[in-house]
């Protein structure tokens, strides 16, 4: 298993200004891009998507093909099922706090 991430400069972190100060719309915008070029992913898989809640974000990995699509704010612990793919559209702060990457392991 290969677990890894990439930190994109168009996907800042929700800790800063710019992130919190973009309208829902352009938040929805922005991953329904990120994901529409990362459709091969989704498909036919199990998805978690960690983060803050996106309007229509997990009806956009459906529609994408995924065979499920769970959404958390970001407590790992309440999850008891294992997913195929786990993706933090906005997560820098996430995966750079010591031990959230290893609990996202948990659970693929």
């Amino acid at each position: 298993m290969q677990v890894g991430y990439i930190v994109h400069p168009a996907m800042p972190d929700l800790s800063t200004v710019e992130s919190r100060d973009r309208s829902p719309a352009e938040s929805r915008d922005r991953r329904r891009a990120l994901y529409a070029f990362l459709e091969s992913i989704w498909s036919g898989r199990r998805v978690l998507e960690i983060g803050p809640s996106v309007e229509g974000s997990a009806d956009l990995l459906r529609s994408l093909g995924a065979a499920k699509v769970v959404v958390s704010d970001g407590d790992l612990a309440s999850l008891s099922e294992r997913f195929d793919v786990v993706v933090i559209p906005e997560g820098e702060a996430l995966v750079r706090r010591p031990g959230s990457v290893a609990a996202c392991r948990k659970l693929v």
